[in-house]
């Protein structure tokens, strides 16, 4: 009798809906997606739920498909849609979504509807109803956590924590301008979304913005080093940048060679990057659509030395998975420790967190550099599908087959698929504990975990009494960030509360509940042009960085970096 393998993956975005995809081609895999979504927004995460038409992939349609077997699946799946995107066109996030959820569809598995509050190291996840369940695996597939906290202004009415929630920008419109803490792909997309709305103001402590995409000849060789020592690596990235024929040729060509870079450097190296070095990848790195550049031709650079804002709004990039609750409890039951560099849970090569936890996508940064972007994470999705199948506890063949096993308790026909609404499934491997579903009222849909049970495209089980028409659709206007592969991650974007400004701290006055007022910020680098000349300067950061910034010696001090580079503040106005 063959025997199967039952993970739990514990979170239904892009991450886990990439691993569902993977682990059930191979009928050895029982997956069961633990997350509160409705089915939905699953495979959509946040990421991917905008419906913002200007809110673009950072990456051209040729390299997102979700299964690694198919590298043209998205762009095929785009023609059948007639949705007139070709393999080198930049998709809307919101179409590569629905994407995404039509492949997580065609997949088994099982969709228990809660929020995961603990996981335990014999495969047993706690939800949030207190109900456990159990498998031979569980992965973590976490996505990014929230924004880095301003704490200066947290208390204040028009401070907006964090933009990519549903209502964040409502009422933000009039001539007051608001303030973007942050220059980097977050920044981008709520300047997009306030476009024609309120004037924009962004500062960050470096002033870059993301460098455009262009159509660029291939580098005609790989780059190679074995060096452990950034200084010595970027003399190797400069040296290997001056025989391509644009920067961009370089920083692709690098790509694939990353992690190994990145698992070559000592753990000192590694956080003198993060110091030092990582602002500037991140932004050659992760570039923006040509048409997401051509809207912000307006941008200029101010030398106003205080402001009154309608908002300060925190585009400074997330903290990471492991603030999550899922993630302190790891840390603090002693199953989990942080990367020595702070930016992610330490893993083994294969995503291994202990015997029995595993992880895939933005949770592994730290330990891997490369790890947020779809091709990289599909990638893991891809091995985790054989990796998680070595020494596992098995079961029964006849315990796959969760939908065959559900005693049905009606099955009612919506004008959009059939809906199977599952009373019960009894007890796999004696630790599943899913209560009745009741009929709920809409108010009430997220209380409780619901089961949900997907096999190909037949059925989809709800909520028992809640129909598809109650589901909310987000405004087209509502912000969301980046796909995985473009959410900020440089250091200089990470800003702690006291970062506003490099001199005396800025003091918060409040205005009633409309404006923000800042004590004098200096503001250097006046003359450095309109935003079409930064959108299309090759800057030699990357290549010279390591020298002009002495990576060999100490860390400069904030001041030194400050002076250095200046504080750069950049208007964008909206509707013109």
């Amino acid at each position: 009798m063959g025997r199967t393998c039952t993970t739990v993956v514990v979170g239904g975005g892009c991450s886990g809906a990439l691993a569902a995809i993977h682990l059930s081609r191979d009928p050895r895999h029982a997956v069961m997606i633990v997350d509160p979504t409705p089915y939905g927004e699953l495979g959509r995460g946040v990421a991917y739920s905008t419906r913002h038409p200007a809110h673009l992939l950072n990456s051209r349609a040729a390299a997102m498909s979700a299964r690694a077997d198919r590298p043209d699946d998205f762009v095929r799946w785009c023609r059948d849609q007639d949705l007139g995107i070709g393999p080198a066109d930049f998709a809307p996030r919101g179409v590569y979504g629905g994407y995404l959820h039509d492949r997580l569809t065609r997949a088994r598995f099982t969709h228990v509807r809660a929020a995961a509050t603990r996981v335990h190291a014999d495969g047993a996840v706690t939800l949030s109803d207190g109900t456990t369940i159990r498998g031979d695996r569980v992965l973590l597939a976490l996505g990014h956590g929230a924004p880095t906290a301003l704490t200066r202004f947290q208390d204040h009415p028009r401070y907006v924590a964090n933009p990519w929630d549903p209502e964040a920008l409502d009422g933000l419109e009039g001539d007051l301008p608001v303030l973007l803490v942050g220059t980097g792909l977050t920044a981008v997309d709520v300047a997009i979304a306030l476009e024609g709305r309120v004037p924009v103001v962004a500062y960050s402590r470096r002033g870059l913005l993301p460098r455009p995409h262009a159509d660029v000849v291939p580098a005609d060789r790989a780059f190679e080093y074995q060096g452990r020592d950034l200084a010595g690596l970027m003399r190797a990235v400069r040296e290997f940048a001056a025989t391509q024929p644009d920067w961009r040729s370089a920083v692709d060509a690098l790509r694939p060679e990353v992690d190994r870079l990145w698992r070559g450097l000592t753990p000192e190296a590694r956080r003198r990057f993060l110091r030092h070095v990582s602002t500037y990848w991140e932004v050659h790195r992760h570039r923006m659509p040509p048409a997401s550049a051509a809207r912000l031709r307006t941008l200029r650079t101010t030398t106003s030395s205080r402001g009154e804002w309608a908002a300060v709004i925190n585009c400074t990039g997330p903290q990471g998975a492991a603030v999550t609750e899922v993630g302190r409890h790891l840390l603090d039951d002693g199953l989990a420790r942080l990367d020595p560099t702070g930016k992610g849970l330490d893993v083994d090569e294969a995503g291994r967190l202990h015997d029995r936890i595993y992880t895939i996508g933005p949770v592994r940064r730290g330990a891997w550099w490369e790890t947020t972007a779809v091709p990289e994470i599909r990638r893991q999705a891809d091995r985790l599908s054989r990796d998680l199948l070595e020494g596992h506890d098995v079961l029964d063949e006849g315990d796959q087959d969760v939908l065959d096993r559900a005693p049905v308790a009606r099955v009612a026909q919506d004008d959009r698929h059939v809906r199977i609404e599952v009373q019960g499934l009894g007890d796999l491997r004696g630790a599943v504990l899913l209560h009745p579903v009741e009929a709920v009222h809409r108010d009430q849909e997220r209380r409780g975990a619901a089961l949900e049970v997907v096999h190909r495209r037949e059925a989809v089980v709800q909520a028992a009494g809640v129909g598809q028409h109650h589901r909310a659709e987000r405004a087209q206007r509502q912000l969301v960030p980046q796909e995985p592969e473009a959410v900020l991650a440089g250091r200089a974007e990470q800003i702690q509360h006291d970062v506003l400004v490099d001199a005396d701290p800025a003091e918060v006055h409040g205005h009633g509940r409309r404006r923000l007022a800042l004590d004098p910020v200096d503001v250097v680098d006046a003359d450095a042009g309109v935003g079409e000349h930064l959108l299309r300067l090759q800057r030699s950061d990357l290549a010279h960085r390591a020298d002009e910034r002495g990576l060999a010696d100490a860390e400069p001090t904030r001041d030194e970096d400050l002076h250095r580079e200046g504080n750069v503040t950049v208007r964008a106005l909206g509707g013109h």
